[in-house]
Order: structure tokens, then sequence, then C-alpha cells
């Protein structure tokens, strides 16, 4: 269950096949056949353990044909991580990482032209989409049988901060603390990843969208954790630093500074592809620290994906 190998690449693997077993239970549920919780154990059991391995390939990786499937494991590495940070139990910690992979199920139910419509919506059609998080307590609740806990969670994942979301239009604490987790992560998620009406935005985009909202969307306390853990420059997120160096952002350290996080090297500051990527602690390099993201760069394609282009 364990992921042991430290290699970026075999991670990117175990990533990889964590979104396509995802993406099988998503079909199976969107053709409306039988599954129960239990499809997803290997799934919630493999991210719990491993999410903060899995961290640097949710802005990393790059998947065509599975973005819904992406966007659920991606919500649910975030949410663990998160979840972690703020000292859940074992049993606590699986209901939050269950919810994160489910929460958006409920869109299999509304018509699909509608979900990837790629101009404006309707009144009509907004209002499908908003019927969205009840669909998904619906489908958790009562067709994978999966505990009252986790499908509340769900339905409450779109319920904002100063209490005009929905579908209750509850407020501040009202709403549980795992959805106020999966509210930022989801967000997060969403706004890297591809749709219909928009191109996928760089880590470093996502999160400045996602500060913008503090205290309006998003739960203050829930967000400040999100940010100094992940990072204004996201774990898996590719920059520049002060001496032209390109490297790939690791890990952000409690103690140092959120522009001296520990990285990986990537190119050298003539741009020259550097073959053994050796990781390099920032907070120890005086006058080196991050100069600006380069959320579209593409080292030769950091992670390569089996079959590429190829969906279910």
């Amino acid at each position: 269950m364990e992921i042991i190998e430290d290699d970026p690449q075999a991670v990117c693997q175990h990533y990889v096949e964590l979104v396509e077993q995802t993406e099988a239970v998503f079909v199976k549920i969107a053709l409306n056949h039988f599954i129960t919780a239990d499809c997803m154990e290997n799934v919630v059991d493999c991210v719990c353990f491993n999410h903060n391995k899995l961290l640097e390939c949710v802005v990393g990786a790059r998947l065509l044909n599975r973005e819904r499937a992406k966007s659920a494991v991606d919500t649910a590495i975030l949410s663990a991580a998160v979840a972690v940070k703020l000292n859940f139990s074992w049993v606590h910690l699986r209901k939050t990482v269950e919810a994160a992979l489910l929460h958006d199920v409920g869109m299999f139910c509304i018509p699909q032209d509608i979900v990837e419509k790629p101009g404006s919506l309707s009144n009509a059609e907004q209002w499908y989409i908003v019927t969205h998080p009840i669909q998904s307590y619906k489908t958790i609740n009562r067709e994978l049988n999966c505990s009252e806990d986790v499908a509340q969670i769900a339905l409450q994942h779109h319920e904002f901060w100063n209490g005009e979301g929905y579908p209750k239009r509850l407020t501040g604490t009202e709403i549980s603390l795992e959805a106020r987790i999966i509210a930022v992560a989801g967000a997060f998620a969403a706004m890297i990843g591809e749709r219909p009406y928009r191109r996928a935005l760089g880590g470093h985009e996502a999160m400045k969208g996602l500060v913008s909202h503090i205290t309006v969307r998003f739960a203050p306390d829930i967000l400040k954790a999100f940010v100094s853990l992940i990072g204004m420059y996201p774990i898996g997120s590719v920059v520049e630093l002060t001496d032209g160096t390109i490297v790939q952002v690791l890990e952000y350290s409690k103690d140092a500074p959120l522009l001296k996080p520990r990285v990986r090297i990537i190119a050298d500051h003539e741009q020259k592809r550097v073959e053994q990527r050796k990781p390099v602690d920032l907070s120890g390099e005086k006058g080196l620290f991050i100069k600006r993201a380069l959320d579209h760069y593409d080292p030769e394609s950091l992670y390569q994906e089996p079959n590429p282009g190829i969906g279910l």
C-alpha cells in the first residue's frame, strides 16, 4: 500500500494508476452499473498512506481524457495533506479522503451536454449544475451505500464561508470541517484542470485565485493551512530561481520562507537540461529563491502517462 520508491517517474506511475482506477469506477457510475463503496477502498488507502509523495504529481502530471478522475484524485490528495496537518485521526482521514474522491459524482446525473458546454449556461442549465451536490449525496448514500457522514460532507462541498453557497446556504462553522477542506482542495484541483469553457490554470495562478476568495468562499483558517502546506508556488510547480536555474518545487518546510522550498533541479542557469535531478534545500542557499512561476513549462515532459491521449 505504501509507495517505497523515491524516483519521481515511479511515483507518477502510481498516481496514474490511481486516476485510472478512479476513472473505471466513474465510468460504471455513469453507466448505472452496480458498484459499492469498497470499490474505492484501494484508492482511499493509497492516498491516505502516500499523499505526501503524490503531492508533486497534482500540478506536475498531465493526463488526457481523464480530467474528472484526475480532479477527484487531486482533491483527495490535497484534502489528505491538509487533514494530516490538522491532526485528523486515521478513521477521520479515511472518511475525508473518501468524500473528496466522490464529492462530484452527482455531475454524472446531469445531462452531459450541459456539463461539457463550452459557452455560458442559461439559467435553467445553471440550475442543473447547482443540484449536483444533492445528486452526489443521493449517489453516495443510496447507491454506493457509503456512510451518512461521507454523503453529508459531499453535500456541503459548495457551501461558502459567507453563506452564499449551495444547496442550503450554510455559513461559517455550520459547514463541516471536512467539507471546508474539500471546498479549498476541490477548487484548486478544478482550476488546474482543463474545462470545456477555459484552459487549465497553472499552480501559481490557481493559488492566487484561491487566496482572492478568503473570508468569502473559503474558511480563512483552512485556506491559510493550505497555502502554508502547498505554497503560493505549489508543490510540483516548475519555477525559475533568481540565478536562472529551472527547478521543480518538492516541499515547503515548516520554518523556511515560502520562497525558499526544497526543490529538484531540472535545468541549469543556461537552460541546459540536468539529467541527475538532485534535490536542493533553498533555505540553506543565500540569495537564491523563487523568482517566477513557469506554469506551462514542459521540460521534455516531466511525466509521461502510458498510452497518452487514450481514454476509457
